[in-house]
C-alpha cells in the first residue's frame, strides 16, 4: 500500500502527543533511540518511535504518534464510543528482519503509517478484529502474508495497553499483525474471538501472529507449525 498523496496543507504534529507517547513507551520498552519524523504528512503527521532490540526477547518495537491527534469517526452504535476514538499503533519484529522489514520504505513499515493515517483520511475507524487488505487479496513481497490487522497488545502488561494524556485523551495501544487471506475469512466469519479459540485448538501461541514474521505458517497449515523465531528468549 503506497502512501497516501493529497494536495492538503502539510500536518505539522502534536509534539504533546509525541512526548506522552515517547514517555508511556518508554516505560515499557526502554529509551527510544530514534523516531523517524514524517516531513511530508497530510490529515496527521505520523511519526514513528524505535525500540529495542530488547535484551531478553531481541525484538525491535515500533510504536506510532500522530493517529491520536484527531478523534476517528466511531460509530454512535459502538458502546462507550468515546473509549474508542483514539489509538496508536505497535509493530514488533526480531531484530534479525529490521534491516529487510524496519525501515521507512519497507511495506511494514509503510503499512503502519498507513494504517495509523487511514480513519482520518476516509473518516472511519480501526480497532481490534479489524482487517484490511485488497479483494482478491495480493501477498505482501517477500511473504504468504496479504492482509493487515489489528490485534489487542496482548504480549503487553494489560495495565499499559492505555494511557490518558493530560488533555483527557484515553490512548489505547493495538498491536499490527498480517494475515493471510484464508485466515482473514475465519476471522470474518468467527470473529477474532473465533479466531484466538482456533489458535488454541491448534495447539499454536500467540506470539506467532503478533510478532512479525513475513515467513509465519498459516493457521491451517497441516500438523502443528514450529515458529521460526524464539520468541522472549524461549
Amino acid at each position: 500500500m503506497d502512501d497516501f498523496q493529497h494536495e492538503l496543507p502539510a500536518a505539522e504534529g502534536d509534539l504533546d502527543l509525541i512526548i506522552a507517547v515517547g514517555d508511556h513507551c518508554e516505560k515499557l520498552f526502554g529509551k527510544s533511540d530514534v523516531v523517524y519524523h514524517e516531513e511530508n504528512s497530510d490529515f496527521v503527521r505520523i511519526d514513528v518511535h524505535r525500540f529495542g532490540p530488547d535484551p531478553v526477547s531481541g525484538l525491535v518495537t515500533f510504536v506510532t504518534s500522530g493517529m491520536a491527534e484527531k478523534p476517528m469517526n466511531v460509530p454512535a452504535r459502538v458502546q462507550n464510543a468515546e473509549s474508542f476514538r483514539y489509538t496508536e499503533l505497535i509493530l514488533q519484529m526480531p531484530a534479525e528482519l529490521e534491516e529487510e522489514y524496519g525501515k521507512p520504505g519497507k511495506w511494514p513499515f509503510m503499512m503502519l503509517r498507513n494504517l495509523a493515517r487511514m480513519p482520518h483520511q476516509v473518516e472511519t475507524w480501526l480497532w481490534a478484529g479489524h482487517t484490511v487488505g485488497d479483494h482478491p487479496a495480493v501477498p505482501f513481497p517477500g511473504s504468504h502474508l496479504s492482509v493487515a490487522v489489528l490485534y489487542p497488545s496482548f504480549l503487553l502488561p494489560p495495565e499499559s495497553w492505555s494511557f490518558t494524556m493530560d488533555d483527557g485523551r484515553f490512548i489505547t495501544l493495538l498491536t499490527l499483525g498480517f494475515l493471510t487471506d484464508e485466515e482473514r475469512a475465519y476471522s470474518k466469519a468467527h470473529y477474532q474471538e473465533g479466531f484466538f479459540d482456533e489458535m488454541e485448538r491448534r495447539g499454536r501461541e500467540i506470539e506467532e501472529f503478533l510478532i512479525f514474521d513475513p515467513d509465519r505458517p498459516s493457521l491451517f497449515s497441516s500438523g502443528k507449525a514450529k515458529p521460526k523465531w524464539k520468541f522472549w528468549g524461549r
